[in-house]
């Protein structure tokens, strides 16, 4: 009889561990189509990402990337944070710094030489973060030779809706729906 009560304990024990582990792993979003994350974003550009340098701030690591610009589908026209010639700079939470890592879960990850399509927001350190964390982040994969397809690494995220909005699968797609949101804000 005690046996039986000590294994329901443990596994209800084990149960509650498992759920706060779970829920630690992931973070919670809404989830946004082009048009919104156009809409929340002060700027939208196409490039490849030049570097990817760590450094402490304080307590906190922070990663800065440097994105040479291929194209800005969307910018500022009052003020562009960062930009030398055709570089887009991006400040993120986390990073590698002295064998030391952190990270915050679902937020979008880059590598040098990547192409990137990402949605920006200036954040006043005179540098951008991405939009929606992962979400604001779009690789382009070339592999294809047909098409220039745009993919998303959504780990990590639990969306709160589960309605999937219509994403573009295209490069080309996405930046004509970032050009009609654009638009769309000026009318």
């Amino acid at each position: 009889m005690f046996a039986r009560y000590l294994n329901s304990v443990t596994l209800s024990l084990i149960l509650v561990w498992m759920a706060a582990t779970s829920a630690q792993a992931t973070t919670a979003a809404t989830r946004l189509d082009v048009p919104q994350l156009t809409a929340l974003s002060d700027a939208v550009v196409h490039g490849a990402v030049r570097s990817i340098e760590s450094y402490l701030e304080g307590e906190d690591i922070f990663t800065r990337i440097e994105i040479s610009v291929e194209e800005r589908i969307k910018s500022e026209a009052t003020r562009d944070p960062e930009t030398s010639g055709n570089t887009t700079v991006l400040r993120l939470l986390g990073g590698t710094y002295e064998g030391i890592r952190t990270f915050a879960i679902g937020s979008a990850c880059f590598d040098e030489g990547e192409e990137v399509v990402v949605f920006l927001k200036a954040n006043g350190t005179e540098t951008y973060d991405v939009i929606n964390l992962s979400e604001g982040k779009f690789s382009v994969d070339r592999s294809v030779q047909t098409i220039e397809r745009v993919t998303r690494d959504l780990h990590g995220i639990h969306y709160l809706d589960p309605t999937d909005p219509d994403i573009p699968q295209s490069l080309e797609e996405l930046k004509e729906s970032v050009r009609n949101a654009v638009q769309a804000e000026t009318r």
